[in-house]
Order: C-alpha cells, then structure tokens, then sequence
C-alpha cells in the first residue's frame, strides 16, 4: 500500500530572497504509521528552496515541495515578445537533501525547450546539473519530458520536464542549475588569477584593479536587491613591441547574463593567451587584445537571461546604437571606443544562444580561420561572420555595431557558439581551439627577433656628436630613439640606419652636446610593418 505524504508548502508573506518553503513529516501519527510500515522517520533537517546567492534565479515563492517531489517554478525574467517569459536560466540551493532522492519537476513551453535545450526538446540531450561546492558539477542520473496522453508526433502544450538521482544526495546542502554556472565572482577570480602576468594591464579606462565602472544595480521582479556589480577590462599583449605595428581585437561576453556557458569558452581563450606556448607569444608580439570579460554583471549576478535590473523589458542585444540608460552597457561602450581609439581589425562576441549545432549552419567568410574552427569542432559549432553597410545607420546589435564605423569599424566580428555541456574542459578547450586558429590564420608564425642590444656609446667633443654601437640583428632596419630626461619627455626618433648597419653617428654640431641624453636603438621590420 501506499501512504500519501501532502504537505503543502507553508509560504512566508515577505518577498526576501531569503524565502523558504518547507517540507516535513511534522505529523507524529503519520510518521508512525510510516515507521509501521518500514519508512523511515524524517529526522533530518526540512528540504528548503533558496535563491539567494550570485546568479540564483528561481522563482521561490511559487515552488512546492511534497514529500520529495519539488516542483520548480522558473523566474519569468524577460517578459515581452515572442521570449516573453521563457524560463532560463534556473539556479538555486537546497537545503535539507542528505539522504534524500528528491525528484525535480518544471513546466516549461516547448518552443524554450527545443530552440535552446536540446532540439526536439529536454530529454534530447539536455541535463540539470547538481554540485556540494558550486566548482565540481555533476549531470543527475535521470532526465525526462512526462508525455503522458500525449502522442509521440504531437507537440505538448505544457512539458513537465523531470529530474532526479538514482540514489541520495550525500550532503545537506545541494546547488542545482540548469547549465553550467559562471557567476560573477568567478570572473573577478579569473582576472586576479592573471592580474600580475607580464603580458597582462588594465585598459586605458580601467584602474589598477581593472576595474572601468559599476553597474547601476536595482530590484528584480520578485523585489530582491541586486548590488551594482564590477565592470572589468584588460588588455594581454606584450608591451615591449610598439603598439603601432599590431592588430587590435576585442572579445567581449556576458551582454546576456543568462548565457554563462560562454564564459567557459573566454576563459579558455583568455588563459591560453597568457601562457607560455609559443603560439600564444607569437599572438601576443602581432596583437592587442583588448578583454571585456562580463558586459552586463548585474544581469548575471541578478539571475537574468536576456535584459538586466535596469531595464527587464528590453533586450540587451538592441540597444547598442544607442545604450543611454543602461549604465553597464553605456560603460561598456565607451571604454571599448575609447580604449582602441574605435579602429579595430575583429571583434569576438562570446554572447550566441543555446542552440545544438550539430553542423556548422551558415557563414559568409571562407577564411583560414573559420577552416581551422571547422576542422576541430565541426559536429558542435556554428561561427557567424558579421559585417555591416558603413554609410548605413548605426546597428542596434553588438556585434554589427562593432563593424560600424560610428563602433569599433572592426573588419569583421565574430560570434561563435557552443552547444551546452557539463564539461567545464570541454568549454575551455574550445577558447584555446579559437585562439589557435588565430595563430594559424596569421601569414607569418615566426617569433618576433628581438630588439638588438648596444654595445657601446662614444662621445666626440670635437666633432659634437655621438657615435652608437649595437648588435645587428638579421633581417632588421634600426630606429634609434632618445630622450633627455624619461621622467617628462617621451622618446623621440633620432634617426633611421638601413637594413645590416651595426652602428650610428648623430651629429649635434648645430646645437651643442646635450649635458645628458638616454638612447635605445629598435630593430623594424620593413616587410611585416612594424
């Protein structure tokens, strides 16, 4: 026989992030009839929903638990236009799981479901996720869409989708989502990681700890405070190269807080940038990277998909024309203009949606670049090439706004998109994948020769002038620079010597010899232009 346990969920009046919806076996006569039957008594701490930490989103006060099947309720974050209330992403702690095999259930619209989760729905390939210590995620043991009454062909008006484990959870405490979680603090984590790298520095807009502004912060639909977050940025290259002779490429994610599985994918570019392959110091001498690791964290700490606290009714992928108002998305801009001088050679958007790739889709570019993406990761992957008209109106969208001339006037910009995954290697595989095509699209892989070092200085009193030795290196023209005094004047090119000279004179006879002069002499090269 069985014993039904309804206990209804006892909810709080506030509206706190806080909230909890309790369930237990309170009853002393129900809780001996089970023990009668050889059910265990529930000693243990009573199951509790929770979404109060950095990227929560769930909808607490709607969720239910009975006895130990907990229906979720997700935050309806994006409300107008054919997205209007789709339900990602969802993320939250339970509370009161050690030993327990509770079973999940969510309603969600099938559209949400196969456009972004798996195809032809949850069940294709999609899996919640569950984790003790928010780092280390585990896909649960089973995942289903309840057909029931409803023929295989026909499409269900309301899938209840359903997870759960086989056997018990081995902790009180148990973080759930829907995919794999980058929160806030994990981008602040990866950027202290590399802050004192050689090859790393703040953007020209940002301070000492990287930081180019602060989101304005607000309250989200069910009044839970979300606090003005971060805004990061920072550059990889390496700074004893002149600027002037390398190309300029931004990568930008988390204009959409809800996409965090991009995240994965920027750190695993951003890591293998500052490595010690001799790939990522060949990109490092040809190129500025300029990094904008998360546009929008308010939406991303607030547990939004689309839009953000600010402005929950507008997407945040249409307003790049002009993003007065959205204060993060405003700081975002101008440091990106600002910090490149709004002339860059590509732009990376690491934002794309769910979708499951399993063919490459549609591009406009046959370059060696998307040859080599194609070439690794061709069952997974989709890369849209984006360009735009410069005499036409400014683009509301990121990444053609990059290509803008009133933008970035990027020569192209790039969005590739991964399909989702629990493999936190596997995302970052695929940003070192993407920086490795890179490295194979430039014409010359060869190391930059270094600068050659002076052997000598010589002063002629008579003649007035300065006679400078150095080291040829093979290939190189030489620019010699000098400044009197670095404190407060820059160096200043001298003069010029052709391809194979190993020394030169500079005459002061019109001037007199300066009472002090620092030189240093800088090997070009003609050919790469620089």
């Amino acid at each position: 026989s069985q014993v039904p346990v309804l206990n209804q969920p006892n909810k709080p009046s506030d509206n706190t992030m806080n909230q909890s919806y309790p369930c237990s076996l309170a009853n002393g006569l129900l809780c001996a009839t089970l023990l009668s039957l050889g059910y265990p008594a529930a000693s243990q701490a009573e199951m509790t929903l929770h979404a109060d930490f950095d990227s929560a989103s769930l909808n607490v006060p709607q969720c239910e638990i009975i006895g130990q099947t907990i229906t979720l309720v997700p935050r309806a974050t994006f409300p107008v236009g054919w997205r209007a209330n789709k339900y990602l992403p969802l993320s939250f702690r339970l509370t009161g799981a050690r030993g327990l095999t509770p079973r999940f259930e969510v309603n969600a619209p099938p559209l949400e479901i196969g456009a972004y989760l798996g195809g032809a729905g949850f069940q294709a390939e999609h899996q919640f996720l569950y984790s003790y210590d928010r780092e280390n995620w585990i896909p649960f043991d089973n995942h289903q869409v309840d057909r029931a009454n409803y023929p295989p062909d026909i499409a269900i008006p309301d899938q209840r989708y359903q997870f759960s484990n086989s056997s018990p959870f081995d902790a009180d405490t148990v973080y759930v989502s829907s995919q794999l979680p980058y929160p806030v603090s994990r981008v602040r984590s990866l950027v202290d990681s590399i802050a004192s790298h050689r090859h790393v520095s703040p953007t020209r807009g940002a301070d000492s700890d990287f930081i180019i502004g602060h989101g304005a912060g607000g309250v989200d639909e069910l009044g839970n405070l979300v606090p003005p977050q971060e805004i990061l940025a920072f550059r990889i290259t390496d700074l004893t190269i002149p600027a002037f002779a390398k190309k300029k490429i931004v990568l930008a994610c988390g204009q959409h807080g809800g996409v965090t599985h991009l995240s994965p994918v920027l750190e695993g570019m951003v890591r293998f940038l500052v490595s010690d392959d001799p790939r990522a110091a060949v990109l490092r001498d040809r190129t500025t990277f300029y990094v904008y690791p998360l546009l929008s964290p308010d939406s991303r700490y607030g547990g939004y998909w689309r839009s953000g606290p600010e402005h929950p009714d507008i997407d945040y992928n249409r307003v790049w024309s002009d993003p007065s108002g959205f204060t993060d998305l405003t700081i975002a801009r101008d440091s990106m203009v600002a910090d490149t001088g709004g002339d860059i050679d590509a732009f990376f958007c690491f934002y794309d949606v769910w979708g499951l790739h399993e063919d490459l889709g549609t591009t406009n570019s046959a370059s060696t670049y998307l040859e080599e993406i194609k070439a690794i990761w061709a069952s997974r992957l989709e890369v849209e090439v984006y360009t735009v008209d410069p005499t036409g109106p400014v683009p509301p969208y990121l990444e053609e706004w990059a290509t803008h001339p009133e933008g970035l006037n990027a020569e192209s910009a790039f969005t590739p998109s991964i399909a989702p995954s629990f493999d936190l290697g596997r995302y970052q595989a695929f940003g070192e994948a993407l920086a490795v095509a890179l490295f194979n699209d430039l014409p010359d892989q060869s190391p930059i020769p270094s600068d050659p070092e002076i052997t000598s200085i010589s002063v002629d009193r008579t003649h007035q002038s300065v006679t400078i030795n150095w080291t040829p290196v093979s290939g190189l023209a030489y620019r010699i620079e000098s400044s009197p005094d670095l404190g407060s004047e820059p160096w200043q090119v001298t003069q010029w010597e052709a391809r194979g000279q190993s020394t030169a004179t500079i005459s002061y006879a019109s001037t007199g010899l300066p009472p002090r002069m620092m030189y240093r002499v800088l090997g070009f090269d003609a050919e790469r232009g620089r």
